[in-house]
């Protein structure tokens, strides 16, 4: 019979900032984590869950585990589906208004731009959606809610070291849009300086965000190296460190900015991709982009942005105009350098994008990579 402490799965990091490691995961993290994510995302037994994700990733499994936590059923597909045949399985299957739809930022852009979207009825099945697995850009959550009234989307928050989510917005309430919501119970969080990461930051500070609670895991397997940088033991408790960076406000909310790894030093500046997507993002033009750091002799690092134009604007709108238009927009050490066109952005299989397959494709990082060996 297995113990708490037993290993009860090997969960492979997503690999966006460097090569995936195996986080291990012991029954009590999964338990915990399934127990705490039921009580805040549903109020009574039963429901629907809509599972999309693959069954393969940490956030998937949990999806799962909540659904059976709660008593409740998966709407499961066998690959991914078509926008239409998502729609229509949700509108014969779903629980009316009970119908919880966990998920990254691209199946709701999905949702939202599907063109017969206002013939079927999955308003009066979907209750709340959760955006993770990255962040959810405004322009992505207003069209969402603009297409669907009433229903709640909120973006939630978790690693596969915290056998996924640690954080999400109330949905009984409104909340403000770009937090990851407040920490689920059992869990304690705080923002620590990036250069030590012992020093608690105040409100508005901003820094790497630490946990501890019952979801952390227990190590990397077969490696004590990264272990011991991503946990740390302090006055009895383990401290998970993210490598995400953001501030809190001064009720406890979580605002992230990026990945550490991922902030771009543009002549001392500090560049959050984030921010620039989201800017760029809003462009009438623009369907997707990811932005990352390529190197430059001048400045140290340059901010390039990949974009996939929306349909109608590919043949008529080019890189030069949409560089023109960052310059009258953005703060000028924020604006992009490079701005590629590309007809899709790589993703995991949970829709998470890879900036860093587009960063290590590109000719600059290429050829700076040739000149330090």
């Amino acid at each position: 019979e297995a113990g708490p402490d037993d290993i009860a799965i090997y969960a492979m990091t997503g690999g966006t900032t460097g090569r995936p490691k195996a986080a291990v995961l012991s029954h009590f993290n999964i338990v915990s984590s399934a127990r705490t994510l039921k009580t805040w995302v549903w109020e009574e037994p039963g429901g629907c869950t809509l599972a999309v994700l693959p069954l393969f990733h940490i956030f998937g499994i949990v999806a799962m585990h909540v659904s059976i936590a709660n008593g409740g059923y998966l709407i499961l597909f066998p690959k991914p589906p078509q926008t239409e045949e998502l729609v229509k399985t949700v509108c014969e299957a779903g629980a009316d208004n009970r119908t919880f739809y966990p998920g990254a930022e691209v199946m709701f852009q999905m949702l939202a731009q599907f063109p017969d979207l206002d013939k079927y009825p999955i308003g009066a099945k979907l209750d709340r959606c959760m955006s993770s697995a990255g962040p959810l850009h405004k322009y992505v959550k207003d069209e969402f809610e603009a297409k669907l009234p009433g229903v709640v989307i909120r973006e939630g928050y978790g690693l596969t070291e915290s056998c996924s989510g640690i954080s999400m917005g109330p949905f009984d309430k409104p909340f403000p849009a770009g937090s990851v919501g407040l920490p689920l119970p059992g869990i304690e969080w705080k923002i620590v300086d990036m250069e030590t990461g012992t020093k608690a930051l105040a409100a508005g500070e901003t820094g790497e965000l630490v946990f501890n609670g019952p979801v952390v895991m227990q190590g990397y397997l077969d490696n004590p190296e990264e272990s011991a940088q991503a946990l740390r033991k302090e006055e009895g408790k383990t401290w998970l460190y993210t490598g995400d960076l953001g501030h809190m406000d001064e009720h406890g909310r979580v605002f992230l900015s990026d990945r550490k790894k991922q902030l771009i030093k543009v002549k001392g500046y500090s560049v959050f991709p984030t921010e620039v997507e989201d800017l760029v993002g809003g462009h009438e033009a623009v369907h997707e982009c990811a932005v990352a750091g390529v190197p430059d002799k001048e400045t140290g690092e340059a901010v390039k942005i990949w974009v996939v134009l929306k349909q109608g604007w590919k043949d008529t709108f080019s890189e030069a105009a949409l560089l023109d238009w960052c310059r009258k927009s953005i703060t000028h050490y924020k604006v992009p350098k490079y701005v590629e066109f590309i007809e899709e952005l790589p993703k995991t299989p949970v829709g998470k994008v890879l900036r860093r397959k587009l960063q290590e494709a590109d000719p600059l990082s290429r050829h700076a990579a040739t000149e330090s060996v």
